[in-house]
């Protein structure tokens, strides 16, 4: 993880929470809640199960969001998995977090219910203090085959064999990529193609070709010192341009929705028609002489273009800053 730039600040272990005293509290505060009690939980919906009713310590967890009542501790005396999870997030909650937000696969939807339960009983204030994202699981793609795996058989493909073939960026780029809801089908082949049909390698490439225009109009001692120059603005803007600057206009906007609704694909959506857009001017400049980004024989349109295309790189230096990705200069 270390290698794509993912650090995690506290790893705990499980067998700290057992031997800690802090299940003992949580199990405080929910007796004094009324939601702790001795009792028998229904057969599961499961043909050919061997089961009996016994008594266990059951957490009322359906009186809060989930379905039914909860196992707390087993008819031995331990107490269940779920226990020492609710334990855990209990311990999350002392740390004095202000919200708590758990990434889990798409298969743990079932167990969200009885945990949203647990925090709702420990703090009353705030519905939306924990929450549950979702994630789909990833596939491997090489030569258009899917790789199969299976730990069972001891065939899989770790992520320093990833890293070690593809590089951080495109596996950063490419898991926020899609909803997290969205099953991900992940190309070897494709994700180290220097083309556009690797979209990483296209935004980058834009950034690249922006600098490269700033630089080129330096040279030339082309510069925009002063931003109240832009009155110039009431000089003839393409349409291109247009609709290229009404896109930069309204990346705070995007930016404050990703962050809200907990959804980063939403900035690399953005992203990649931010820079498709960007290219399209660029390969029309080539016949169209109005979309050229350098007229050293009109200095004042020179200036216009200048400046949105230096707020086109701080837009995208910043995704790429935060998506974790590097801004490359050249390619």
């Amino acid at each position: 993880l270390k290698l794509i730039n993912v650090n995690f600040d506290i790893f705990t272990r499980e067998t700290e929470i057992e031997n800690s005293n802090i299940i003992k509290e949580l199990f405080s505060i929910l007796e004094n809640k009324n939601l702790i009690y001795q009792g028998v939980l229904p057969k599961p919906k499961v043909d050919d199960l061997e089961w009996e009713p016994r008594t266990q310590l059951l957490f009322r967890s359906s009186k809060l969001v989930d379905d039914q009542d909860r196992a707390f501790k087993k008819s031995n005396g331990e107490w269940t998995y779920f226990a020492n999870d609710a334990a855990y997030h209990y311990d999350k909650y002392n740390r004095k977090f202000d919200k708590l937000i758990n990434i889990w696969g798409s298969d743990h939807i079932g167990y969200i219910p009885r945990m949203k339960s647990i925090l709702n009983s420990i703090q009353n204030n705030n519905k939306n203090y924990f929450e549950v994202l979702t994630c789909q699981i990833v596939s491997l793609i090489q030569n258009k085959k899917k790789i199969k795996m299976s730990k069972r058989e001891g065939n899989f493909v770790t992520l320093v064999d990833v890293f070690n073939k593809v590089g951080k960026d495109p596996i950063r780029y490419y898991m926020i990529s899609t909803k997290n809801e969205t099953a991900i089908d992940f190309d070897l082949d494709l994700v180290i193609k220097k083309n556009k049909d690797n979209n990483v390698f296209y935004c980058q490439y834009a950034y690249a070709r922006a600098s490269s225009i700033i630089n080129k109009a330096i040279e030339s001692n082309i510069t925009i010192s002063n931003t109240k120059d832009i009155n110039l603005f009431n000089q003839n803007i393409t349409n291109e341009e247009l609709s290229i600057i009404k896109l930069i206009i309204s990346y705070p906007y995007i930016l404050y929705q990703s962050a809200f609704f907990n959804e980063p694909h939403r900035l690399v959506n953005y992203l990649e028609l931010l820079c498709s857009n960007f290219h399209s001017i660029w390969n029309k400049g080539r016949d169209n002489t109005s979309l050229r980004f350098i007229d050293k024989k009109n200095i004042d349109q020179t200036k216009i273009k200048l400046f949105w295309i230096e707020n086109f790189r701080i837009i995208l230096k910043d995704i790429f800053n935060i998506i974790g990705i590097n801004a490359p200069e050249r390619m």
